[in-house]
């Protein structure tokens, strides 16, 4: 069934590949994709944990794109959603820049940085729920056990969908940030 819904959306125009993070091209359009998903938030802890290019309308993570896969959706040339994972447990973590810790010797770990779908394009939810498909796939691919991620009170509901829990919050003062654990055996896809 995944396989014909793939089918359908490249039907449609959509494509889901894994980002080239040595493509400068590539991780522009990233770049200037999260900075529309995010630019908005005003959010103190994504300031900690994001650099804001606001004159070239551009984000990252303060994580190096070397230790990083970026899995997205595209329509034509234009990104509409991203999930991008942290393979690299040997460098600090995001969760860390905003005071949480996980166990991060154990093999099998990995920490998702960022997830979002551009509204702007028909049929979003779908090609979400597809991406989500897309990067629990190649996540396992790694043979990862443990996935880590934080979100805001705001997206929690929306990552609990996806079957994330939380296991440890932190106040700020615009809000609370939940760290996030998924076991990959309980993925549902």
């Amino acid at each position: 069934m995944y396989e014909t819904q793939l089918e359908d959306d490249r039907m449609a125009g959509v494509e889901y590949s894994m980002l080239d993070v040595k493509n400068p091209e590539d991780v522009a359009a990233y770049e200037r994709a999260l900075y529309r998903a995010f630019s908005a938030a005003g959010s103190i802890v994504l300031d900690r944990i994001w650099e804001f290019d606001r004159k070239n309308r551009r984000a990252k993570t303060r994580v190096a794109y070397e230790g990083q896969e970026i899995y997205a959706a595209r329509a034509g040339d234009a990104i509409i959603a991203a999930a991008a994972m942290n393979y690299d447990m040997t460098r600090p973590l995001q969760l860390e820049m905003i005071g949480f810790t996980v166990d991060k010797s154990e093999t099998g770990v990995c920490e998702g940085l960022a997830l979002f779908s551009l509204d702007t394009f028909a049929g979003h939810a779908a090609v979400s729920l597809r991406l989500k498909d897309y990067t629990f796939s190649m996540v396992r691919r790694r043979h990862i056990r443990t996935m880590y991620a934080t979100c805001s009170q705001r997206r929690l509901g929306g990552y609990r969908r996806l079957g994330w829990r939380e296991i440890d919050e932190r106040s700020f003062e615009r809000g609370k940030v939940f760290l996030l654990y998924m076991n990959t055996a309980e993925i549902n896809s």
